[in-house]
């Protein structure tokens, strides 16, 4: 949330939950974002909903069909700013082999392709996994090709989400980040917090990831002690 904050430098950042996290972290970014009280997702078009990720999808693409703006997963890491994207009615980048990835989104409200996208959720399935969250807003970009701005897989979501990335991004120092990409998404649900990402080691141990993202650790208080706090 940093990473946005900090490069993206928004007029006001809006974090939407129905309950307010407890953590540290949430803590020390709480001063820079404004509460914003969502719904409680039981079901669209009358189709029950139960699959908390689903929850999330229909949730993001409410919120930036009325507010507009740019939506991002909480594991997006942003190093450039998105002026130059801000002219489009409505953008997303291609999550390789998939599809359109929904963890980054930029809109106007009520763009035509998000307001059509949310309508195609009355044939929504809830044992479907990403079906209406990637794949279907790749088949309505080809169908509704002038509503839509696509950025290439390198926009946004590069490297992906397989072993041989993660370790690539993880454990070694071979990867660099170029000018062409906005953000990196860290895949957090693929690897589980297998690594280890805590302040100290992104300090002190030279991988890809920790190289890149190092910057931001300027911002915890002088008195930051990672011992202190439990996740």
């Amino acid at each position: 949330m940093t990473s946005a904050i900090e490069t993206i430098k928004p007029e006001k950042t809006l974090f939407h939950c129905i309950h307010e996290p407890k953590s540290y972290w949430y803590q020390l970014i709480k001063p820079k974002i404004t509460i914003t009280k969502t719904r409680k997702v039981t079901e669209i078009f009358g189709n029950p909903i139960k699959v908390l990720q689903h929850k999330a999808d229909i949730i993001r693409l409410e919120v930036m069909r009325d507010y507009g703006g740019i939506y991002l997963d909480l594991d997006v890491i942003v190093f450039k700013p998105f002026d130059d994207l801000l002219y489009n009615d409505f953008t997303m980048g291609i999550q390789k082999d998939v599809g359109l990835c929904n963890a980054v989104i930029i809109s106007r409200p009520f763009a035509p392709f998000i307001t059509r996208w949310i309508q195609q959720y009355k044939n929504f399935n809830d044992s479907d996994w990403d079906y209406h969250s990637v794949k279907l807003p790749w088949i309505m970009a080809k169908e509704y090709p002038d509503d839509i701005n696509i950025l290439d897989e390198k926009a946004f979501f590069w490297p992906t989400w397989s072993v041989e990335d993660l370790e690539m991004m993880y454990k070694s120092n071979d990867y660099n980040f170029t000018n062409h990409q906005y953000t990196y998404h860290m895949w957090a649900s693929a690897w589980g917090g297998k690594y280890n990402l805590f302040p100290t080691s992104i300090k002190n141990v030279e991988t890809s990831f920790n190289r890149a993202v190092r910057k931001f650790l300027k911002y915890l208080p002088d008195n930051f002690n990672e011992t202190d706090f439990n996740e």
